[in-house]
């Protein structure tokens, strides 16, 4: 009976081995499989912040690239801005000039010749140019030109940028200071189209003049230096808009732009520029200089 009971235990002992053995093997699959998933986390988790950090330079890039375009694109507008508003306001001036000293011959032609194509060029920009102030300039500082104050001056013989309350230090709309100016000179415009039909009417002779400070198309020049006014500031703040985009860092979301949830991460509308303290400073000193000026500004009386 011995031999069997060794036999016993000698099958034992080989389970055992085996058992142990498996176990082993079990154990170090076990930790490799551990491994190769830390390995593969480790990997992921520096392929995201390689991502991250790629992604967040990648946004910066944009946004200086944004905004060199913006701020071009203000140059640009501003640059036509100066050419047709300059032309408009010297042939008026030169119009109102011949009306008044009662120019003849071939000095009242070119006068006259002047004056047509300067506004036949002005009508013909006008709108390209009202769109271009508004999505170019207005736009990128959250200005809506159909939403911001307006102004209440209509006759341009008082200061032109008197706003109604409750917000008349809200950021001006540069296409609305476009349009006061647009207005202003049409007003003369009618003027100076009836003092030559009226001249065409008396035999291509300058009617007798009613008075002396009547004898242009805009008595005493005060609707000319309103428009002067108005042109100077509308100026001073498309170079103040591009000034200051110029002085812009770029701002880079948390979240770069390519990694998901993006739109969880950011609010508010990032195309927008915000206007800051300092800027709408530099801006009213766009506009001071007319608003205290002595003779035209917000508390000059009206003319007679």
């Amino acid at each position: 009976m011995a031999e069997p009971k060794g036999d016993n235990v000698e099958s034992r002992t080989v389970a055992e081995a085996n058992a142990a053995a498996g176990a082993a093997q079990s154990r170090t699959r076990a930790i490799f499989g551990s491994l190769v998933g830390l390995i593969s986390a480790a990997g992921l988790l520096g392929t995201l912040i390689s991502a991250y950090f790629q992604g967040r330079s990648w946004d910066y890039q944009n946004g200086v690239a944004r905004i060199d375009k913006d701020a071009a694109a203000v140059v640009a507008a501003l640059g036509s801005l100066n050419t047709i508003v300059d032309e408009k306001w010297i042939s008026t001036y030169q119009m109102d000039d011949a009306i008044r000293t009662r120019k003849e011959g071939d000095e009242l032609k070119a006068a006259t010749a002047r004056f047509y194509a300067a506004n036949k060029e002005w009508e013909r920009l006008h709108e390209q140019l009202a769109a271009t102030l508004r999505l170019d300039v207005d736009s990128q500082f959250g200005i809506d030109a159909g939403t911001a104050p307006t102004f209440v001056n209509t006759d341009c013989l008082t200061y032109t940028l008197n706003r109604p309350e409750p917000d008349p230090a809200a950021p001006m709309s540069v296409s609305a200071l476009l349009e006061i100016s647009y207005n202003c000179h049409n007003v003369i415009k009618g003027r100076i189209d009836e003092k030559l039909q009226a001249r065409g009417d008396n035999d291509s002779k300058w009617p007798a003049a009613t008075s002396g400070s009547d004898a242009g198309a805009d008595p005493g020049r005060t609707r000319l230096s309103h428009i002067w006014w108005v042109n100077k500031v509308l100026q001073c703040l498309m170079l103040e808009r591009a000034l200051e985009l110029r002085r812009r860092s770029p701002q880079v979301p948390i979240i770069p732009s390519q990694m998901p949830l993006i739109s969880l991460a950011n609010s508010g509308d990032s195309k927008v520029y915000q206007m800051t303290d300092q800027q709408r400073a530099r801006e009213e000193q766009c506009v001071e200089p007319y608003k205290t000026n002595r003779d035209l500004g917000a508390a000059a009386a009206k003319p007679q």
